[in-house]
């Protein structure tokens, strides 16, 4: 604050120094993408920390540029990035834990999706039995009313299963309790999936 009071061609060049990086670091303290503290420097001022904040942030400022430049890309290209993705997963398939961790993965994401589909199903056809209005969710099922449910559950799997449930319009399928259902199968001759008894 001394300085100040000299006039402005006795100041050292310290003082000019030390008030440009002062100034910088008002303007610009933190980087505008990632967040970090940028390190001081006495020459222009950067926006961004890096190279990669400064292209990743190009990207989110300019997306139409950004899609452009990479259809560009990719057309001129092709060949090289098929064999860059070869290679790829040639490296990743042959180490066994990859194959582990993919297929947990695998399970995760179709257990998230037949969660969501199932609770969409019990919105469409609500949350009780249409034969004893039973109103618990885990013992719900999805019922065929003209029968053959194992077969179609054998042939699509769950998601793709529940979808078709889903986008059903003609009313092929109702929701019955666990109870309702296998009295079903037991009193229906004609399913042949139904559970065999033995009598004593």
């Amino acid at each position: 604050m001394v300085l100040l009071l000299y006039p402005s061609w006795l100041r050292p060049k310290q003082y000019w120094l030390g008030f440009f990086v002062l100034k910088y670091s008002m303007q610009h303290k933190n980087c505008l993408f990632c967040g970090k503290v940028n390190p001081l420097t006495t020459k222009k001022p950067r926006k961004y920390c890096s190279k990669k904040c400064l292209n990743k942030g190009w990207k989110v400022q300019n997306p139409k540029k950004n899609k452009e430049s990479g259809q560009k890309y990719r057309e001129k290209n092709r060949e090289k990035i098929k064999k860059r993705n070869r290679e790829y997963l040639k490296k990743q398939w042959s180490d066994p834990d990859f194959r582990e961790r993919r297929r947990l993965i695998c399970l995760k994401s179709t257990r998230k999706r037949t969660k969501a589909l199932r609770s969409l199903i019990f919105e469409k056809y609500g949350l009780k039995c249409a034969e004893c209005s039973y109103s618990d969710i885990r013992a719900l099922q999805i019922d065929h009313i003209n029968g053959g449910g194992n077969v179609e559950v054998r042939k699509l799997k769950r998601p793709l299963y529940y979808e078709k449930v889903l986008q059903d319009k003609k009313g092929l399928y109702q929701i019955l309790c666990a109870n309702c259902n296998w009295i079903k199968r037991f009193e229906n001759p004609k399913e042949k999936s139904g559970p065999k008894v033995f009598y004593t």
